[in-house]
């Protein structure tokens, strides 16, 4: 029996060993930046087999008066492919600005969107803030402050299945473990 639960476990480690807890390189076609235009923000340089981004946004209030979000975060940013204005799949706002931000505040965003249903024609992807008080807002009322992206990569048109991390492959190890232990304890008891 020992035998067996040695070889069950140093199967499960041999199966789950192959990542590395370094950091992965920058997947190729993820956005690096945004390019401001004369009245929204764009992606750069062009997306490739992405299925999913992660952007965190800052922008600064540049009007001389407050600006008010609305609290429905999918009210507050306005988003698009590029070059043939397609809705990605799903936007998910996991932060927004809400209430009022003053002259020269800034505030951000964390907006995760599936565009596993663009083609690979669409290139990029358009951002541009909204606000109660000024409506959609261009680089003359909200100033970039930064932009950083992630992504997960995959062929567009198809929904992504992304790859265990190396942290999720431990956690199924030490689950896969915790039961083999448990099975082995009963057939000895």
């Amino acid at each position: 029996m020992i035998s067996r639960l040695r070889l069950f476990i140093l199967l499960i480690v041999t199966a789950f060993s192959t990542g590395n807890l370094q950091a992965q390189e920058p997947i190729p076609g993820c956005p690096q930046d945004l390019e401001t235009l004369t009245n929204w923000w764009v992606t750069t340089p062009d997306m490739g087999a992405v299925v999913e981004v992660t952007a965190w946004l800052t922008f600064t209030n540049n009007y001389e008066g407050s600006i008010e979000f609305n609290p429905d975060p999918a009210e507050t940013m306005q988003i698009w492919s590029i070059p043939d204005v397609m809705e990605p799949e799903s936007i998910v706002f996991n932060s927004a600005p809400s209430g009022t931000t003053g002259p020269g505040e800034n505030y951000a965003y964390d907006i995760t969107m599936s565009v596993a249903n663009l083609p690979m024609a669409q290139t990029g992807l358009a951002f541009r803030p909204m606000s109660i008080t000024l409506g959609t807002m261009g680089p003359n009322q909200a100033g970039l402050v930064s932009a950083a992206f992630s992504c997960v990569a995959g062929d567009r048109g198809q929904s992504p299945i992304p790859a265990l991390s190396a942290w999720s492959r431990i956690a199924l190890l030490l689950v896969l473990m915790a039961a083999a232990i448990l099975v082995f304890r009963r057939r000895v008891s």
